[in-house]
C-alpha cells in the first residue's frame, strides 16, 4: 500500500492481506452455507413457518445484545493490549457469568411473554410455542458472542474463522436430518440450539485451557459494564433498522408476506458480505496507524478498502438484481418468486449501508461514538416512518423503499459527519465507473437468461468478466492502483 515503509511495514501489511482473505473465505463459505440453507427451509417449511421462524430469529436478534450488555465490545478493548494472566482470566470469566445471568434473566422473560408476543405480533397464539422453545437461543447467542471475541482479542483469527465456519455447518447439517425426521419448525430451533451450544462449548473450553479457572471477583466487571452498557442502545436501534420492517409487514400484510420478503432479503444481504471480513481487520489496523499519529496511512487504508468494496459490492447489487427471480425460482418455490421485485432496492440500499460501516471507524478513531446513536437514530426514525406510511398501500414494496431511503439517509449523513473530523477520497468517479461497467453487463445476463444452477453460475462469471473488463476500459484503476492489487495477490502463497 501506497506509503509504507521498511519490511516490517511491508509485513504488517501481509499480515493485514492474509487475515483479510482468509476470513473472506471463511464468510463466503458461510454465506454460500446460508444459501444452501434458504432453498431448504422455504420448501420444506412453506411461506408460513419460514415467516414465522424469521420473526422469532428477528426477536432473538433483538434480544440478545441485552443479554449481552455490551460485554463482548468491552472485553475487546480492555483486554486486546492486556498481558498479565490473571486479568485476562478475570476480566474474561466476570463477563462470561455476567451474561450467563442476564441471559438467562431474558430467557425467562420471553418464555413469560410468549403468548403476549405470538398474539401480537405473529398473529397467531398457537406460534407461543416455538417462542418458548427457542428463548434459550438468547442465552446461547450471547454467549457464543463472548466466548468467540475472546480470539479475535488475541489475534487468533484462524480459530476464530473455523469456530464460525463449524457452527455454521453443524447447523445446516443438523437442521437437514431434523427435517427429514419431519421434526418441522421444532426441528429447526433444536438445531440451532445444539450447534449453538456446541461452539460455545468448544470456545470456553479452548479459552480456558489457555487461561484456567478461578472464580472471578467481579473486580473488573463496573468499568466493563460502564463502557459496554452504553453501546445497547445503538444495537437497538441499528435492529429497528434492520429487522422492524419484518414485524411490520407481519402486522399490516400476512406472515406469510414476511416469509416472502425475507427470502428476498436473503439474497440481496449477500451484498453485505464483504463488509465482515474488511472491518474484522480494518478497524484495528487503523486504529493503530491513528493512535501512532500515521493520519495519511490511515486515509490510505481507508480509501483502497472503501474503493474495493465498492468495487464488489456495486456489480453484486446490479447482478442480483437481474438475477433476482431465477435465483428464487430455483432456492425457492414459486410463492416466494414475487420477492424478487424488492431484491433491487433492498440491494442498492445495503450499497449504501456500506458507506456507513467505513466511515463510522473514523467517529470511533476521534471517540464520538455518541454521534452513532444520532445518525442510527435519524434512520430509524426515518426507516419507521416510511414503512407506517408505505407497506399499507404497497406492501412488501413499500418496505424496501423505506429500507432503501434509511440506508441512504444513514450513509450520507456518516460521511457529512465523519468528515468533519477526517476526510479521505471516497472515490466518486470511481464510484461512477463501477455503476456503469455494472449497468453495461447487464444486457449480457438478460440476453443469457438463466434457469438452472449451472446457467447462472456461467452468467455470474460471463458478467464478472465484462464488468471488469469495462471497468479497466474505463481507466478505473491507474498504473499505482493495479501494482496494488499486484501486490496483494503476491501476499498470498497458494
Amino acid at each position: 500500500m501506497k506509503g509504507r515503509k521498511g519490511a516490517s511495514s511491508d509485513q504488517e501489511y501481509v499480515n493485514y492481506a492474509k487475515d483479510i482473505g482468509f476470513v473472506a473465505a471463511t464468510t463466503v463459505a458461510i454465506s454460500l452455507l446460508g444459501f444452501i440453507t434458504l432453498p431448504i427451509l422455504t420448501k420444506w417449511l412453506g411461506s408460513y413457518l419460514y415467516g414465522t421462524w424469521s420473526l422469532i430469529q428477528t426477536t432473538i436478534l433483538l434480544i440478545t445484545p441485552l443479554a449481552a450488555l455490551g460485554l463482548p465490545t468491552a472485553v475487546l478493548r480492555f483486554l486486546s493490549a492486556e498481558r498479565d494472566p490473571d486479568r485476562i482470566r478475570e476480566g474474561f470469566l466476570s463477563a462470561v457469568l455476567t451474561i450467563s445471568s442476564a441471559g438467562t434473566f431474558l430467557c425467562l422473560i420471553l418464555i413469560l411473554c410468549s403468548d403476549f408476543l405470538a398474539s401480537s405480533i405473529f398473529g397467531d397464539r398457537s406460534s407461543s410455542h416455538f417462542i418458548k422453545f427457542a428463548s434459550s437461543l438468547v442465552l446461547i447467542e450471547a454467549l457464543s458472542r463472548v466466548a468467540l471475541v475472546f480470539f479475535r482479542t488475541f489475534r487468533q483469527i484462524k480459530a476464530y474463522a473455523t469456530l464460525l465456519l463449524s457452527k455454521a455447518v453443524i447447523q445446516l447439517g443438523l437442521t437437514v436430518a431434523f427435517l427429514l425426521l419431519g421434526w418441522s419448525l421444532d426441528g429447526v430451533i433444536i438445531a440451532f440450539l445444539i450447534s449453538g451450544a456446541l461452539v460455545v462449548g468448544i470456545s470456553l473450553s479452548l479459552a480456558l485451557r489457555r487461561i484456567g479457572f478461578q472464580f472471578p471477583k467481579f473486580t473488573e466487571i463496573k468499568g466493563y459494564l460502564k463502557f459496554g452498557v452504553p453501546l445497547i442502545p445503538n444495537v437497538a436501534i441499528l435492529w429497528v433498522i434492520l429487522f422492524s420492517d419484518r414485524y411490520m409487514i407481519g402486522y399490516f400484510l400476512e406472515v406469510n408476506d414476511v416469509g416472502i420478503y425475507a427470502a428476498g432479503y436473503s439474497l440481496a444481504n449477500l451484498v453485505s458480505f464483504y463488509l465482515g471480513p474488511l472491518g474484522m481487520v480494518l478497524y484495528p489496523t487503523v486504529s493503530k496507524l491513528y493512535d501512532e499519529g500515521k493520519i495519511a496511512e490511515t486515509k490510505t487504508y481507508l480509501k483502497y478498502s472503501l474503493k474495493y468494496l465498492m468495487m464488489l459490492s456495486i456489480p453484486s447489487a446490479f447482478g442480483l438484481s437481474i438475477l433476482a427471480l431465477p435465483l428464487l425460482r430455483i432456492l425457492t418455490t414459486l410463492e416466494f418468486t414475487s420477492g424478487s421485485s424488492v431484491l433491487p432496492l433492498l440491494a442498492s440500499g445495503l450499497v449504501a449501508y456500506s458507506f456507513y460501516q467505513v466511515c463510522l471507524y473514523i467517529i470511533r478513531l476521534v471517540k464520538k461514538t455518541q454521534l452513532e446513536a444520532y445518525l442510527l437514530g435519524i434512520s430509524a426514525t426515518l426507516n419507521i416512518g416510511l414503512n407506517l406510511l408505505l407497506i399499507p398501500r404497497m406492501g412488501i414494496l413499500g418496505a424496501a423503499v423505506g429500507t432503501l431511503v434509511a440506508y441512504g439517509a444513514l450513509g450520507v449523513l456518516t460521511i457529512l459527519v465523519s468528515f468533519r473530523y477526517l476526510r479521505f477520497d471516497i472515490g466518486i468517479f470511481f464510484i461512477t465507473k463501477s455503476i456503469l461497467a455494472s449497468a453495461m453487463m447487464l444486457p449480457f445476463i438478460k440476453l443469457l437468461d438463466p434457469c438452472s444452477v449451472a446457467e447462472v453460475i456461467i452468467s455470474i462469471i460471463f458478467g464478472g468478466i465484462i464488468y471488469f473488463v469495462v471497468l479497466f476500459l474505463l481507466k478505473g484503476f491507474n498504473k499505482a492502483e493495479l501494482l496494488l492489487a499486484k501486490d496483494i495477490l503476491l501476499s498470498y502463497k497458494f
